[in-house]
């Protein structure tokens, strides 16, 4: 069945999460996947009318972490359900190879810097060296 989320969707990109108010902030605060088996019955949440009027119960949240939590990935089903120990463990793995990922681009990015800064300096240096012969 197809979802009509967007007044959910506008809701979630126009908030900033507190660690007790939403499901986000409470798996930032945790640094561990957490899950709900229906939103709707959790009045801490402050978007469950809006998942609510979207049909949407079921969430779980995980961290993307590499020292420190960087962001949270959320994922919502139509149906109350409960947490499966499996899927956690996959969510909080994949939570951590992204955080890798993120991690080794950055580092690419900052040798790809270091790189054409020391292709520079010898370009420079190959110069004055010329200048002086």
């Amino acid at each position: 069945m197809l979802v009509d989320a967007a007044p959910f969707e506008a809701a979630t990109w126009a908030s900033t999460f507190g660690p007790e108010s939403s499901l986000p902030g409470r798996v930032w605060a945790s640094r561990a996947p957490v899950c709900i088996p229906d939103v709707v019955q959790d009045p801490g949440l402050l978007r469950a009318p809006l998942a609510a009027r979207a049909g949407l119960h079921a969430a779980c949240g995980f961290p993307i972490v590499l020292g420190d939590v960087l962001g949270v990935i959320e994922v919502f089903s139509q149906a109350v359900r409960h947490p499966d120990p499996d899927l956690v463990t996959l969510m909080a793995t994949l939570g951590s190879q992204i955080g890798q990922c993120i991690e080794r681009q950055r580092a690419e990015k900052v040798l790809r810097q270091a790189e054409a800064a020391l292709a520079h300096a010898t370009r420079i240096w190959c110069t004055i060296q010329r200048a002086k012969e």
